[in-house]
């Protein structure tokens, strides 16, 4: 049975009058506390049940309730901590008990209810219930969850993730939103505490005072983590603007004298209220530089902010019109957007790691494949001087020796010499090649080094003109070698068949030519002279050039013989 209607009430010892359930009576502007009494009637008939109860769903501050003149203190359930005190705050709670029948009339039945509330602070009774216990009960404890048990929850999460964001800003003190998260995290839990057990060894105009200025450094904390989580850019003159506003606003509510409290408390709240909204504002303007991150951010503070707003209405404008508060909730949205933040943020960073870790294993491979290609090169290139120190050391010295045994004989075969001669050049190019020059142009310049000798022998004047550096893509050890054996087997035919005066090599980016002015000879007969030798002569030439990829044109006129090797650009 809901008793909410035809209810007598009495305030600080004025007469009765009749009210209709719920009341909300105003703070008053006088000191100490302010009292209300109401009366209920009801019969025995009303009850079907055998055993009774009643429920106050609502009500503020303080409670002392009476049936048919004896107190029914309140030392049940939720409240036996509190039954031998005279005045404690029971707000945040909602109050059942049981009473014997004995205690009935059959009718004219009545509970006194007497409230008692500080003057800065409204009395507030919703409508009563009597009836069945066990149905009674299990409202009791619903509304417990929705009005207590519920924070407290919000506040075990607010102390876990308060360690965790401590932890997390003493190792990264430089992403200094951890460091706001922290101090919001803290404020949280002190305003937590005070839906938790309003009741503390502070006055109640000192509690009252400290929790809510926990309200402003708690909407000032968030304004700067989310500054921070925007990365909006370093605004001194907004900072030092909404700091000295929130100094000055608690210090002002600080001298406020007690009598004027409530009225000061409105102001203050109106304010902290304006500087809510800045937060949810921020990410809305901000929307575009981190659209998931900022969205959410702003949803979240969005409905947090109306839910204050429902408090306010509830508190100060129109109670009936917000019939539950909302604000016990605030602490647990802000939880799970800052969480929210920390998960993604955890998460990106593992993708990092992992990421990382594969490209740094990818490096780690390329590295080890570069260190064993280097040792194959370094092996390689051992190998290739120990050879050509065999062959300069070995044949190349019986070589010398052998020629210059010739050359101081009167009487030597010139054939043997010409042969000599023309394998000790042969040699020298082969050592050129093993020297690890894999520049054509730098192996050109060891040729004409080698050939000079010879064409100085037999008076033969040598022009070389380099118009561009020879680009060939297949610039390899052995190609270039091939090259070389052309260019030199093409300068030889000039020096032991043409009776040239002078010699010209040319080079640019994509060809080489080499052009005599002797009298030329006859393609085809020399082709029919040469037959099938790929080694030796024209053949020779045209052969090792179509191994490398490369044209080589060959034209004699009695002015003269070009040779040209040509490869693709």
């Amino acid at each position: 049975m809901c008793l909410g209607t035809m209810v007598e009430c009495q305030i600080d010892g004025a007469e009765f009058q009749d009210v209709s359930l719920p009341v909300y009576l105003p703070p008053v502007r006088q000191a100490g506390t302010h009292v209300a009494t109401f009366q209920l009637e009801f019969d025995r008939a009303d009850i079907d049940s055998d055993v009774a109860a009643i429920f106050l769903p609502r009500f503020a501050d303080g409670l002392r309730l009476e049936l048919n003149g004896d107190p029914i203190s309140p030392n049940t359930d939720n409240f036996e901590r509190y039954k031998d005190k005279p005045f404690t705050r029971l707000w945040h709670l909602p109050f059942y008990t049981t009473f014997t029948e004995r205690r009935l009339k059959e009718t004219g039945n009545t509970i006194s209810i007497e409230l008692e509330a500080y003057n800065f602070t409204q009395i507030t009774l919703s409508p009563v219930y009597i009836g069945d216990a066990f149905r009674l009960r299990i409202a009791n404890q619903f509304r417990f969850v929705a009005r207590n048990g519920y924070i407290r929850v919000a506040f075990a999460l607010q102390v876990g993730i308060g360690g965790f964001l401590l932890l997390l800003w003493l190792a990264r003190r430089e992403d200094t939103e951890y460091g706001w998260a922290l101090a919001a995290n803290l404020a949280a839990c002190l305003t937590c505490w005070h839906y938790i057990l309003p009741n503390t060894p502070f006055s109640a105009h000192a509690w009252t005072l400290i929790w809510n200025i926990a309200i402003q450094v708690y909407i000032y904390a968030l304004y700067r983590y989310s500054r921070k989580v925007i990365k909006l850019p370093s605004s001194r003159v907004t900072i030092v603007w909404v700091t000295a506003f929130c100094l000055l606003s608690s210090l002002t509510l600080c001298f406020i004298p007690v009598q004027q409290l409530a009225v000061g408390l409105t102001y203050y709240h109106i304010g902290n209220g304006l500087l809510a909204l800045s937060v949810p504002y921020l990410f809305l303007v901000n929307l575009r530089s981190n659209p998931y991150i900022n969205a959410a951010h702003f949803m979240i503070f969005i409905m947090a902010f109306s839910f204050l707003a429902r408090d306010f209405i509830y508190i100060y404008v129109d109670p009936d019109r917000a019939i539950f508060q909302m604000g016990q909730f605030v602490p647990l949205l802000v939880f799970t957007i800052i969480t929210g933040l920390l998960l993604t943020r955890l998460a990106i960073s593992l993708n990092q790691a992992e990421s990382l870790q594969q490209t740094m294993k990818q490096t780690i491979e390329d590295k080890s494949a570069e260190i064993v290609a280097k040792e194959n090169q370094l092996a390689v290139t051992r190998e290739r001087h120990r050879i050509m120190l065999d062959l300069h050391d070995g044949v190349g010295g019986q070589l010398v020796n052998t020629l210059a045994y010739m050359r101081g004989k009167k009487r030597s075969d010139p054939v043997v010499k010409s042969s000599m001669e023309a394998a000790l050049r042969d040699m020298a190019l082969i050592i050129d090649s093993l020297e690890g020059y894999e520049d054509l142009s730098t192996l050109l310049g060891s040729l004409r080094s080698r050939i000079e000798p010879l064409l100085d022998e037999n008076q033969i004047r040598l022009l070389w003109h380099l118009n561009g550096t020879p680009n060939i893509e297949t610039n390899q050890r052995s190609n270039n070698l091939s090259i070389i054996r052309i260019i030199q087997e093409a300068i030889t035919n000039a020096v032991k068949h043409s009776k040239a005066e002078t010699i010209t090599v040319s080079s640019d980016d994509r060809s080489i030519t080499i052009i005599d002015d002797g009298k030329g000879f006859d393609l085809q007969k020399a082709r029919q002279k040469t037959g099938t030798n790929s080694g030796m002569g024209l053949e020779g030439m045209k052969h090792r050039a179509q191994e490398i990829g490369i044209d080589c044109h060959i034209r004699s006129t009695p002015s003269g013989t070009q040779v040209q090797l040509l490869w693709p650009t």
